[in-house]
């Protein structure tokens, strides 16, 4: 909510969308929201810059593993910074920038977690 207050452009069109699906209605459902597609692209974008948990679980390398040209043993910890994937100007355009529309229409990310 508090990068839509900060962007009242992405805040008008959330709402326009919102008005347009539950008009009739008068009232958000689960079954209406999972047909919108602005709220839902908003939620992801706040997810992307604001991850839940800066640091993910530690991971461990289960084989010898070479990535990116580093090698890395098995056994090994592996720290992953969420944070800094979220804001990596190399995988995301204008990174740092409060832009729903990148997944509006996207369908394959989902930001509950594996099989949840």
């Amino acid at each position: 909510m508090a990068e839509l207050v900060k962007n009242p452009k992405e805040m008008e069109k959330t709402q326009a969308e919102v008005r347009q699906v539950a008009g009739e209605h008068r009232r958000v459902t689960e079954e209406l929201l999972s047909t919108m597609t602005r709220p839902q692209a908003a939620i992801k974008e706040a997810l992307r810059l604001h991850a839940l948990v800066p640091m993910l679980v530690p991971h461990e390398a289960v084989h010898n593993t070479k990535l990116h040209g580093y090698d890395i043993p098995a056994k090994t910890r592996v720290l992953i910074n969420a944070w800094a994937i979220g804001r990596d100007e190399e995988s995301w355009e204008d990174a740092d920038a409060f832009m729903p529309e990148r997944f509006v229409h996207s369908t394959n990310f989902d930001y509950s977690g594996k099989d949840f």
